[in-house]
């Protein structure tokens, strides 16, 4: 009873907060909502509102999976089996990849089990594999994306090239995995094909946890605000989110909003925003 009073009253959330959106640049009319559905929902057992952006992923009690179990069972490491990366031309394509708060936070956090959620081409997870073995020899780097490209990607036609399409479908999941080939670490960045929501879902469902979650998907700000809500749950206590083009006001106001509602202070380094989990 109580899981269906919790659904009923994410779904009427979920509207309500589409329509009201527009009622202050700032979001602080969403976030006096948020507060409220939020206490409502703990009355009837139902969490926070992390939960009602993917309306939710039920984890067995005590279930807990390392992310190099998660990528074994759904045989992501099988990827680039019979793969001729050599027949695509080399392209790190990327955007703030190589920036400095990389390795100060893999520094500091030594993280085994990374997530990324928008890895386009690859460079920042290769990256970020590199400077986290150093630490960690096992580390893994989880890359959700669809590949697929963002609105701006076909929006505007001097960056829709870079889609690479083929019959009409984009390629990049194909450069990607020819990076990764190429970079020799196949056996620590693997792809999840999937939207950023769903893949929360799995991973909660699996009972997977990251030390160090990147965000890098969407631009819009309920796109970010969604992201970073549905992979909090996700971020072990005492891991660390970043996330990129905190130059984008929408952007801003994402972090901004979600810090808020959970009484967090976020770090910012140029283009790049921190959030860290008690």
């Amino acid at each position: 009873m109580t899981s269906r009073i919790t659904r009923y009253l994410a779904k009427k959330y979920l509207r309500f907060r589409d329509r009201t959106d527009a009622l202050s640049e700032e979001g602080e009319a969403i976030l006096r909502i948020d507060r409220r559905v939020d206490a409502i929902l703990r009355m009837v057992g139902g969490g926070s509102d992390t939960e009602l952006a993917i309306v939710h992923a039920e984890q067995a009690p005590g279930t807990r999976a390392s992310l190099r179990d998660f990528v074994r069972a759904l045989e992501l490491d099988a990827a680039p089996a019979k793969f001729d990366a050599d027949a695509i031309g080399s392209d790190m394509q990327g955007w703030g990849s190589q920036s400095p708060l990389f390795a100060e936070v893999i520094d500091k956090l030594k993280p085994r089990e990374i997530v990324e959620v928008g890895t386009w081409k690859g460079a920042s997870a290769i990256h970020m594999a590199r400077l986290a073995r150093a630490h960690q020899p096992d580390a893994v780097v989880l890359c959700i994306d669809t590949w697929l490209g963002s609105m701006e990607h076909w929006d505007f036609d001097d960056v829709r090239r870079d889609l690479d399409r083929e019959h009409g479908f984009p390629r990049v999941y194909h450069h990607f995995l020819a990076n990764v080939v190429k970079s020799g670490l196949t056996n620590h960045v693997f792809g999840l094909p999937l939207s950023s929501l769903t893949a929360a879902q799995l991973l909660l469902k699996r009972g997977v946890q990251a030390d160090l979650i990147y965000i890098d998907a969407g631009h819009a700000e309920r796109e970010v605000f969604m992201d970073i809500d549905a992979f909090w749950p996700v971020l072990r206590p005492g891991g660390i989110m970043i996330g990129d083009d905190f130059s984008w006001p929408e952007v801003q106001r994402a972090v901004h909003r979600f810090a808020r509602l959970q009484k967090l202070e976020v770090a910012s380094f140029r283009q790049k925003w921190q959030l860290q989990k008690a």
